[in-house]
């Protein structure tokens, strides 16, 4: 407790400036936690009104995700951005978000300050088809794939190679656009289902049929990498790939283990990452790793918060403290294992929990969707038609998943 004391009196007499480009409750909370103060470029989507009582510059923009990426709103943002650090000097500029890269970047090159986006890990990590290229240009196991700008090329590659094969936008996320394609008369209606997420070209690559799949949770400093957790996903299977779940540990051999850390670190410095959180996906297939994507934010699904429970280790505050130079963060109280089961729409017998009067104590949360989208539930083909979640905690994770099962 003293260390504690002793920490926060150190942050309290050096205040910093951190500037925000998109945020949810739990980074400016962090933030708030290390004693810093942040301004705050928000998308209106995302905009609560915590975020902007304890901001000291806010703007909120009535934007999309992916209009973030259009080259009219990244230079708005930008002029915002030189703005507030005309009224205050900002001391590092950060983002944990996917579509706000970019202009993260471009704040930090133009104003020469601090930040965990770097350019030459955001462009390999915002585009499947130049990780693809640079992952083989060194040598590291991969699988055969393929630029996808047509039907025409998609049944091209499709008769070159055996299928299935798997389809996806080349900066995709969130599962939205992935498919498998295990049959010709399927070729057609997957084009168009993955051409509809992105006007960028489409990536076709070989299928690994395995369900054995993985995500390594790790955080750089300056070019120095720690793994900190590697999550066990619970993937729904062809042909929309979503995701039903994740649990920390993963329980793998430890000569296994070894194999994809050292695999992740050579990744990470191939793809030049220098500070921030990372998350690379992997699956295991005939007891080899081999790397499905990465990219240079926290894990979403509250992966991030998986990591945070099981080994004490922030990486929101990790990245903020090495950027601004600030003390090392005692470390927090963990449990041994963790998971999020969401709640699939097309569940047999799918019913909505109760949530009043369950007083079990390792249940984390229960976050369910309104009433409405649980009685139009259809067969999710991306991560936000899920229903809800249910997060504990636990001793084991065998424990922690009967505790979940019990309220599903």
């Amino acid at each position: 407790m003293l260390a504690l004391y002793w920490y926060q009196w150190i942050i309290m007499t050096q205040r910093k400036h951190v500037l925000l480009i998109g945020a949810k409750d739990h980074t400016t909370a962090r933030i708030n936690q290390l004693g810093q103060d942040y301004s705050l470029i928000q998308l209106e989507y995302l905009a609560t009104d915590r975020q902007q009582a304890s901001a000291s510059h806010y703007v909120e923009l009535p934007i999309t995700q992916a209009e973030m990426v259009q080259p009219d709103i990244i230079q708005k943002v930008m002029a915002l951005a030189i703005e507030i650090h005309r009224k205050r000097p900002i001391d590092a500029v950060v983002t944990f978000l996917e579509f706000t890269q970019e202009v993260t970047h471009e704040i930090a090159q133009i104003l020469s300050i601090p930040s965990n986006i770097g350019g030459t890990a955001l462009a390999l990590t915002r585009c499947k088809l130049a990780m693809r290229a640079a992952i083989a240009k060194a040598g590291i196991s991969t699988v055969l794939y393929s630029e996808i700008s047509s039907l025409e090329q998609l049944y091209e590659f499709c008769q070159k190679q055996s299928l299935p094969i798997i389809l996806k936008p080349s900066r995709g996320a969130a599962s939205a656009g992935v498919c498998l394609i295990e049959t010709e008369d399927q070729i057609a209606d997957a084009y168009d289902h993955a051409a509809q997420y992105s006007s960028d070209p489409l990536i076709a690559e070989t299928y690994i049929d395995s369900q054995n799949e993985i995500s390594v949770e790790t955080i750089s400093r300056s070019g120095e990498h720690q793994i900190v957790a590697i999550t066990q996903k619970q993937v729904q299977g062809p042909p929309f790939f979503v995701e039903e779940g994740h649990c920390q540990p993963a329980n793998l051999p430890i000569q296994l283990s070894d194999e994809i850390y050292a695999l992740v670190l050579r990744l990470l410095t191939l793809i030049e990452h220098q500070t921030g959180p990372a998350h690379t996906e992997i699956k295991i297939w005939n007891g080899r790793p081999y790397i499905i994507e990465s990219q240079i934010r926290i894990g979403g699904d509250q992966i991030w918060e998986l990591t945070e429970i099981t080994t004490g280790i922030s990486q929101i505050k990790e990245t903020i403290i090495h950027l601004l130079s600030l003390p090392s963060a005692p470390p927090t109280t963990r449990s041994p294992a963790a998971a999020i089961r969401f709640i699939m729409p097309d569940t047999h017998n799918l019913r909505r929990p109760q949530v009043v009067g369950i007083s079990e104590p390792s249940i984390i949360r229960i976050s369910l969707e309104p009433d409405s989208q649980w009685k139009a539930a259809s067969r999710a083909t991306h991560s936000g038609q899920r229903l809800g979640y249910i997060m504990a905690k636990g001793e084991t994770v065998e424990q922690v998943n009967s505790v979940i099962n019990n309220v599903i």
